[in-house]
C-alpha cells in the first residue's frame, strides 16, 4: 500500500508534501517540491531532543524560519537561525514537526491541542507505539487533534 493510501495522520499532510519524499527538507530548493517552490515556510519543531534539533537544524539550514520548541531553557548549541522557545504559542505555526516521545505524545497534545493553527500540518516524526494501548502516534494523534 502506498503511502497516500494510509489512513493515518498523513491524512492531514497535502499530498504535495509527502508525495515527494517530505522534499521541504532537501539541500537544493530546485529539488524542493513543485508546490512548495522556493518559499520559506514557518516550523515550529516541537521537542528539542537530538532528533527534534537535527531536524530543526536541517531546516535551517535550508531556508525555513525555524522555531524550537522546548520543555525547559537549554544550553545546547544550535544552527544560528534556529530560534529556540519555551513559549508554547509558538505551537501556532503553519507546519509542526512532533519530535517528541510516543510515549509522551498523548499527553503533550491533549494539553496544548488549542495551541496548533487550524488547518496547520502536524508531522509526526517519533518511533515506536504507545505502550499502554499498543497504538502508533499516527493511529492516535487525529482523535486528539
Amino acid at each position: 500500500m502506498g503511502l497516500g493510501q494510509r489512513k493515518t495522520s498523513l491524512a492531514r499532510v497535502p499530498a504535495q508534501l509527502y508525495s515527494q519524499n517530505i522534499s521541504l527538507f532537501c539541500a537544493s530548493s530546485k529539488q524542493r517540491s513543485p508546490s512548495v517552490g522556493n518559499d520559506t515556510l514557518s516550523f515550529c519543531v516541537a521537542g528539542g531532543g537530538s532528533w527534534g534539533t537535527a531536524l530543526a537544524h536541517l531546516a535551517a539550514s535550508n531556508g525555513h524560519d525555524v522555531t524550537l520548541y522546548l520543555r525547559n531553557a537549554s544550553g545546547c548549541a544550535i544552527h544560528p537561525a534556529v530560534r529556540a522557545s519555551v513559549d508554547p504559542d509558538v505551537l501556532s505555526a503553519p507546519f509542526v514537526i512532533l519530535a517528541i516521545p510516543c510515549q509522551m505524545q498523548r499527553a503533550f497534545l491533549t494539553a496544548n491541542r488549542d495551541r496548533f493553527a487550524k488547518g496547520a500540518v502536524i508531522i509526526n516524526v517519533a518511533k515506536g507505539i504507545e505502550l499502554s494501548t499498543l497504538r502508533t502516534g499516527s493511529s492516535f494523534i487525529p482523535e486528539i487533534l
